[in-house]
């Protein structure tokens, strides 16, 4: 995976995450623009460590890329779509960047 992260910078990833999906299902519920929209999973590059444990969740918010590493376990079973997505090189700090962005556009 990545460098160690401090605990600040989980909660704020956590924070940033609730806040963003729970905004994107409201703006769907009312929106009919979807095409800005979209989300799934995919596996990790197989020389990625212990990648058949971790899947990549991403989602499209207004046509910007956000992707986080989750237990595998958690998106198996659930409807989210499995998915290949290329993965446009955003850093943590850019992802967050979108996230912030996408909550404050209103």
């Amino acid at each position: 995976m990545s460098e160690e992260k401090t605990i600040q910078e989980v909660y704020r990833d956590r924070n940033l995450l609730a806040a963003a999906i729970s905004l994107m299902a409201y703006r769907l519920e009312s929106s009919r623009t979807l095409h800005e929209y979209a989300g799934g999973w995919t596996e990790p590059d197989v020389d990625d460590a212990d990648a058949d444990e971790w899947a990549i969740v991403w989602a499209i918010l207004e046509g910007k890329q956000v992707s986080w590493h989750v237990p595998r376990e958690l998106v198996e079973p659930v409807d989210l779509p499995k998915r290949p997505h290329d993965y446009d090189g955003h850093t943590r700090e850019e992802k967050n960047q979108r996230l912030e962005d996408f909550i404050e556009s209103r």
